[in-house]
């Protein structure tokens, strides 16, 4: 019965032990952020499954990041992992997807983390109000109440005002 019981405590050493063999091997290289893939973002130290799949989920919902540091708007996402990786993260800003202003409906502007359902609908509806303006820069967009300008500044490089 001894030996019985020691022979599946040894088998079950041996398959955590060959689960861990087959973990990502954690790296030293530079990551690309708006285009790594969860299995580029494991090989991270500190990022397994679950923040891997939360950043690249997170990174859909904004339209690609334009700082490392947004990575720190995921949920609950540990400074302290951001300050060991901080130094391999890099940026591609030209892959950051653009909302174009002058058309996005409310649900457009709303699906995006940084704009509330209150400032899209002040965004379409001064569109509507004044059908010959444009927002031809952020300048023009100061003028909404709903939108404050640390928040324009906040969404900029997400808009386009083609």
């Amino acid at each position: 019965s001894f030996n019985e019981a020691s022979s599946a405590n040894n088998s079950r050493t041996f398959r955590r032990s060959n689960k861990t063999s087959r973990r990502a091997k954690k790296t030293d290289e530079t990551v690309e952020i708006n285009s790594a893939d969860t299995t580029t973002f494991k090989k991270l130290r500190g990022i397994g499954s679950g923040y891997a799949r939360m950043i690249v989920n997170y990174r859909e919902k904004l339209g690609g990041f334009y700082n490392t540091n947004q990575i720190l708007e995921v949920y609950k996402f540990p400074k302290e992992t951001y300050d060991k990786i901080k130094n391999q993260l890099v940026v591609d800003t030209t892959q950051i997807r653009k909302i174009l202003i002058n058309t996005a409906s409310v649900k457009e502007l709303k699906s995006h983390p940084y704009i509330s359902y209150y400032q899209a609908l002040s965004i379409v509806e001064n569109r509507e109000l004044q059908p010959q303006m444009r927002y031809n820069s952020l300048y023009d967009m100061i003028v909404d109440e709903d939108l404050k300008e640390a928040d324009i500044l906040k969404i900029a490089p997400y808009l386009s005002f083609e």
